[in-house]
């Protein structure tokens, strides 16, 4: 045997190996490429469905689980489940739930800028809005005579307005308003010094899951400002705040149900989506907090 032929075939064999090699290596990370793209729309597109699902579930759960209904505590999960044919193509699992769980610890849910105000009601609202006469068993209202109102970040610097509506015995609507402020300078210091309260030290609102830390906290005392009757709602204004800050109140009294919330799921495929979403009481608009008023009408 040719020894020269030998090793010709065996170089010859050596090159058909190697361009095997890499064609199969071309062809396998092509393969993989195509495979990782496809479950990657994959996963978009399920994600997107599952989303789109906890939207519709936030939706239905409003509309379904009534004010009356949530603060009797009677909704129960809302399931629905979307097909095209017989394929599934996502689900959702609501549940709508009254807010606050706590009735003496509410954390307002909304983030406010400066001089943005957060509404605490003291009565029960209806479906429409409207101010339900107080009832213990149907239509509660708070009957304290003060509470804690707590708020702002640490370093904040935050100060707040309380303006609280009334109607006192004959009917006739008044209001009180008080500032706190946790900077003295800006209290009594300068040539036009806010003449806020102090604000105490820090404090924390509800409990568990529902619960809130804050830098500054002020005992609202309802028979000093001069309110007499029945509270009707409670505004708080955020003040000399650069970035937006929450509140909470607590008290040793029941506060009516401020809103509604709903904790909802939706699922399509592998994909997880949930959103947490708040009704509350209808706000007070915007022009309440530059009004002037009497018992008998606003006037701008």
């Amino acid at each position: 045997m040719d020894v020269k032929t030998n090793l010709q075939e065996g170089q010859v064999l050596l090159l058909v190996l190697l361009a095997v090699s890499v064609l199969a290596t071309m062809v396998l990370s092509v393969t993989s490429r195509s495979i990782s793209e496809v479950a990657v729309t994959t996963r978009e597109e399920e994600s997107l469905r599952a989303f789109s699902a906890a939207e519709a579930g936030v939706e239905e759960a409003l509309i379904t689980g009534t004010l009356s209904q949530v603060s009797s505590g009677v909704v129960p999960p809302i399931e629905r489940s979307f097909q095209a044919g017989s394929s599934s193509l996502s689900n959702f699992v609501a549940e709508v739930s009254r807010y606050p769980q706590d009735l003496r610890a509410f954390n307002y849910p909304f983030k406010l800028s400066s001089g943005d105000s957060g509404s605490v009601y003291f009565v029960t609202r209806n479906e429409d809005g409207g101010i339900m006469p107080c009832n213990p068993s149907t239509s509660p209202c708070f009957n304290g005579n003060n509470l804690n109102l707590c708020w702002g970040d640490q370093g904040s610097d935050t100060a707040v307005l309380v303006s609280i509506i009334y109607r006192n015995s004959s009917g006739a609507f008044g209001v009180a308003s008080v500032g706190y402020d946790p900077v003295s300078t800006r209290r009594s210091g300068g040539s036009d010094p806010n003449n806020f309260e102090p604000a105490g030290a820090a404090c924390s609102v509800g409990a568990g899951s529902e619960s809130r830390s804050y830098a500054y906290r002020a005992q609202v005392d309802f028979n000093s400002l001069g309110i007499t009757g029945q509270p009707i709602l409670m505004r708080v204004s955020m003040l000399y705040n650069t970035s937006p800050q929450v509140f909470g109140v607590s008290t040793g009294s029941d506060l009516p149900v401020q809103g509604r919330r709903v904790n909802s799921q939706g699922s399509a495929g592998e994909a997880t989506r949930r959103i947490n979403a708040y009704l509350l009481n209808p706000e007070v608009p915007f022009i309440f907090d530059a009004a002037v008023y009497s018992s008998g009408e606003i006037s701008k």
